[in-house]
């Protein structure tokens, strides 16, 4: 079950009622995904474990990262309407099961846009899948068209894609994820975003939890 937990950002009251506001509609969402397709459900909440570790090191406020948070832990929602043999398949994909994949952030969007939120919930949902040259999909964005939340979810989404467990292969070392973020650092991931997530990588105790109960080929399928 995704469990609720405010306490773990400090945050101010006032920020901490309206979080317990929004959080009943995204903890339904979440929900939702958990029942169908557990390993999306725990992706999502060690990617906003990540989001907001790294969101920390770039300096966010206590109300951008309550908003960070509730964003990544509903990034892959759109996954929710995805065939689950197709996201689960052992093996490559086809052409037209990549493209069907590549359509859970509009659909994610879709979902979300008709809440009330107090953050850019719905454009962190469609964004996350952008790339700063503008090569990301599904609205092909560039540098900074593409909102800062969405920027930090990309690296924390890949990064948690590549050194997790999936249904269709087992988890990539450590190295093979801080080689991918330094390659693509300022072609497809935000430099800043890149160094802050690097140094938390370098920390000898990194590790990502393996259950986070937390409220708040790889990128085909990341």
């Amino acid at each position: 079950m995704v469990q609720r937990d405010h306490h773990s950002l400090n945050l101010d009251p006032d920020v901490e009622a309206i979080i317990g506001v929004v959080s009943e509609i995204a903890n339904v969402l979440a929900k939702m995904v958990d029942q169908r397709d557990p390993y999306t459900a725990n992706h999502m909440s060690r990617v906003a474990w990540l989001s907001v570790h790294i969101g920390r090191k770039l300096g966010l406020d206590q109300n951008r990262l309550a908003g960070l948070r509730l964003g990544a832990q509903l990034h892959d929602l759109g996954k929710f309407s995805i065939p689950t043999e197709i996201l689960t398949k052992p093996g490559r994909l086809s052409t037209q099961e990549i493209e069907l994949v590549k359509q859970h952030p509009e659909r994610g969007y879709d979902i979300v846009r008709s809440f009330s939120w107090s953050w850019p919930i719905p454009h962190m949902l469609l964004q996350h899948h952008e790339r700063i040259d503008g090569r990301g999909y599904p609205l092909g964005l560039r540098g900074r068209d593409i909102l800062a939340e969405a920027k930090i979810i990309a690296v924390a989404d890949v990064v948690e894609a590549m050194i997790s467990h999936r249904p269709y292969r087992p988890a990539l070392p450590k190295q093979a994820a801080v080689d991918e973020l330094i390659q693509s650092r300022g072609t497809r991931y935000e430099p800043k975003v890149v160094d802050a997530c690097l140094d938390l990588l370098d920390t000898d105790n990194f590790n990502l939890p393996d259950n986070v109960s937390d409220y708040y080929q790889t990128r085909e399928r990341s």
